[in-house]
């Protein structure tokens, strides 16, 4: 790999690791923000009540997209330029 796929590499690594925390914890921002803005919302009258609950799902495939990050993060700093020996 050249300096140039290396440094792309390392770009979508950095992507990847902002996009896991924000797929993970969404539903719970989401739900809490919008159960603040509808009064006595709660999870047997609210879609917002109930929205949280999904972040039982979403935070271990959070999880896994931040795993992948890091080992495209990792495999971009390892990689050594065959030009450079």
């Amino acid at each position: 790999m050249n300096k140039q796929q290396v440094e792309q590499q390392k770009k979508v690594a950095r992507v990847i690791l902002i996009i896991a925390p924000s797929v993970a914890f969404a539903p719970l921002v989401l739900g809490m923000i919008g159960s603040s803005l509808t009064p006595g919302c709660n999870e047997s009258n609210c879609y917002w009540g109930v929205l949280p609950w999904a972040t039982f799902m979403t935070v271990p495939i959070g999880f896994v997209i931040l795993i992948v990050g890091l080992i495209v993060r990792l495999t971009a700093r390892e990689t050594k330029d065959p030009e450079s020996k």
